[in-house]
């Protein structure tokens, strides 16, 4: 377990309200590799 709860902006809002970090990006705008950049790498 990470810890960390991240989704992508075009996330189910279930998905979305229990995220620590949401992305503003969705996942066809690279909003993976947002949330790597921001939460992972940082």
């Amino acid at each position: 377990e990470a810890g960390i709860r991240a989704a992508v902006a075009n996330a189910h809002q279930d998905i979305i309200d229990m995220s620590d970090y949401v992305s503003p990006y969705s996942c066809d705008q690279d909003g993976v590799a947002d949330i790597i950049e921001k939460v992972i790498l940082s």
